[in-house]
């Protein structure tokens, strides 16, 4: 937020106190108009017995933005006079309000305010035509034997800036608060963050650490982090972000552009994804990544919890996943890592391995799209129901597959410790092998005979 201060020009309205040079009611204005207080050498007073007040007019404003509130300062002082004989006063809308009593210890100068958040006539938020029409001014009170004085009164007007900004800014220092709500140039900052914008159109570079909060509500250009980031940055994202430092909270809610990490991200990032994630570095923590990705995510760090609660776009892992990665999958997956332990609860897309799986002990429910295994797979990976796709395995397989299979299975590689009735309960078709069987029985060969090929006692290993 930014203030701007306005100080009186001109006599108001009312002309009811006297100043002190020539003692008369002219030109009051200049006797308290003064930047820097000079007390006893110009000031008003009320000089008889009674309550009078003054009203300043305003220089026209020249700045803008969406005013927060205004406060007018008064600089006072008494003279044996009990302390609640003046009052700050504003005149809007042809009414004066005034402030509450303004009390001062006796003959010493004291810096006193009053704020007004909205318009007291129209009980809504200031605008610059009000600020425009406003007068201030001061009501004294004095008796016989004692009198009030004032030497400085001045508005500030406290406002947030709107401006569109559509050249290059660059900050060195720290940014403490909301700069503008749309941005179309370069922006380069090389410290602190806080409560930034709501719209970026171009491109914006941090180098520095962004400690505090929101960054902005909409993205559309590219945004590039070369620093810390401690809180979250946004509601959406059109654009392209670039992480090279650590991110450490929640980053979006609907990202639809192009997010790339290569440094660490310890909680979680967004509830929607639509666009394209990309991380070079480290994924931990991450309770729930994301509720909804509809984009490609393509991950060659490490990630060491869950991900996802629905996936509809494309997943890429050339890392290690520690825990479970998701509960639907509906695009395309591929690991080329180590997976430690459960992945989904359903998948409908295509999933590749080429690396580890170990200890998944519920892989999944339902797979109703192609699923392939070129790397391991160890003990407990396959306890799960439905199997709808096709599944092709060239690696070693330790453990049960699945209760059911509704779809094409091909083997190249080694299944160990399999009764039959342990890799599938129900087989429809086995194209790849050439069979046609409806039942297994364990340690047993199938019910039917086979159609071509040799006999599952010559080909299968059991251990």
């Amino acid at each position: 937020m930014t203030v701007e201060i306005l100080r009186p020009d001109a006599d108001g309205d009312i002309s009811g106190l006297y100043n002190n040079v020539y003692w008369d009611h002219v030109d009051n204005w200049s006797y308290v108009d003064e930047a820097v207080a000079d007390d006893w050498d110009t000031y008003v007073e009320e000089g008889t017995s009674g309550t009078t007040y003054d009203l300043y007019n305003l220089p026209v404003h020249s700045e803008s933005g969406i005013i927060n509130k205004i406060t007018v300062y008064a600089r006072i002082s008494n003279w044996y006079v009990s302390p609640d004989n003046a009052r700050i006063a504003i005149k809007t809308g042809g009414t004066v309000y005034y402030s509450g009593n303004l009390t001062t210890a006796n003959e010493a100068w004291e810096d006193e305010s009053y704020e007004w958040i909205l318009n007291p006539k129209t009980e809504i938020a200031w605008t610059w035509d009000d600020i425009d029409a406003l007068q201030i001014g001061i009501e004294l009170t004095s008796t016989a034997t004692s009198s009030f004085y004032c030497t400085q009164l001045y508005l500030e007007v406290n406002y947030t800036l709107t401006q569109s900004i559509s050249g290059i800014l660059t900050f060195g220092g720290t940014i403490g608060k909301a700069i503008s709500k749309t941005i179309t140039g370069i922006l380069t900052f090389g410290g602190g963050l806080h409560d930034f914008f709501q719209s970026v159109y171009g491109a914006i570079t941090f180098v520095g650490n962004i400690t505090q909060k929101a960054i902005a509500t909409t993205k559309v250009g590219i945004v590039t982090f070369t620093g810390s980031l401690l809180k979250s940055i946004t509601k959406s994202v059109n654009g392209i972000i670039n992480y090279s430092g650590s991110l450490l909270k929640q980053i979006a809610k609907f990202p639809t552009g192009i997010i790339t990490f290569s440094g660490t991200i310890g909680k979680a990032i967004a509830k929607t994804t639509t666009g394209i994630f990309v991380s070079t570095g480290i994924l931990s923590k991450l309770g729930t990544f994301k509720r909804t990705i509809t984009g490609a995510l393509t991950f060659i760090g490490l990630v060491n919890k869950g991900i996802n609660q629905a996936i509809s776009g494309i997943l890429t892992f050339s890392g290690n996943v520690i825990k479970s990665i998701t509960k639907i999958i509906l695009g395309s997956i591929t690991f080329t890592g180590s997976i430690l332990k459960a992945i989904g609860k359903q998948i409908g897309g295509v999933i590749a391995f080429s690396g580890i799986i170990t200890k998944v002990s519920a892989f999944f429910r339902t797979v109703t799209g192609v699923l392939t295994f070129s790397g391991e797979i160890f003990p407990n990976t396959f306890r799960e129901i439905i199997i709808e796709g096709i599944l092709r395995f060239s690696g070693s397989i330790k453990k049960g597959i699945a209760k059911t299979l509704i779809g094409i299975l091909r083997l190249s590689g080694i299944l160990r410790i399999f009764g039959w009735n342990r890799i599938i309960k129900t087989i429809l078709s086995w194209s790849a092998i050439s069979k046609a069987v409806t039942s297994w029985t364990a340690r047993t060969k199938p019910t039917t005979t086979w159609t071509e090929g040799t006999k599952p006692e010559d080909e299968w290993n059991e251990d």
